[in-house]
């Protein structure tokens, strides 16, 4: 059997989901947000796609549960129970200094092709406006007519939805919330979509 070479390293795989920022949803102020409220809503949507529905509880208890102030706080809490994160990044610090925004409520939900991003986005964007907890709301995503066309007409198709609308507190239906193109100016109560 011949000797690897010093060249030769062994590659070392990264899994992704030792990686991933957990969020505690034990944390969240229920008097700030409660997910209960919309639940029946989000179980219609998704049907029996548990990722999805897990995927959209924790999002949206992250972004209003007050749990955490930025992502800065999560990453710290995640930092001192994942001992993966602290192999790879040696002290608290440099892994703090790698988060991108780490100041703010951010970060990036990685979902396979052919998951339901669509979904989980649609989720979060809209029933964070119906329960006005955001003015507005932006979605980034890759140039593509294709994409840019069909997740505009998914979202007016799921706004539109009757056997799903049904499934939210009387106080959330009815809102009227605008699609926006990339020439209409921004306002309040809208999704606006950037490709």
């Amino acid at each position: 059997m011949a000797k690897k070479s010093k060249r030769q390293k062994a590659i070392k795989r990264l899994n992704l989901s030792d990686h991933t920022l957990d969020i505690n949803i034990r944390r969240c102020n229920y008097n700030k947000f409660s997910f209960s409220d919309i639940e029946e809503y989000v179980r219609e949507l998704v049907g029996s796609r548990d990722y999805q529905y897990d995927a959209i509880k924790q999002i949206m208890i992250y972004l209003w549960g007050g749990s955490y102030k930025n992502i800065a706080e999560l990453g710290r809490e995640n930092y001192k129970q994942k001992l993966q994160i602290q192999q790879r990044f040696g002290t608290e610090e440099n892994f703090l200094h790698q988060l991108p925004l780490p100041d703010r409520l951010s970060g990036v939900v990685h979902m396979a092709t052919g998951t339901g991003k669509s979904y989980v986005i649609f989720a979060i964007a809209w029933l964070s406006l119906i329960m006005g907890l955001t003015k507005r709301v932006l979605v980034l995503g890759p140039a593509s007519t294709i994409i840019e066309h069909g997740l505009r007409e998914k979202f007016r198709e799921l706004i539109n939805k009757r056997e799903f609308n049904s499934k939210l507190p009387q106080r959330y239906r009815g809102k009227a919330i605008n699609l926006l193109t990339d020439n209409d100016p921004i306002e309040d109560d809208s999704i606006d979509r950037q490709f």
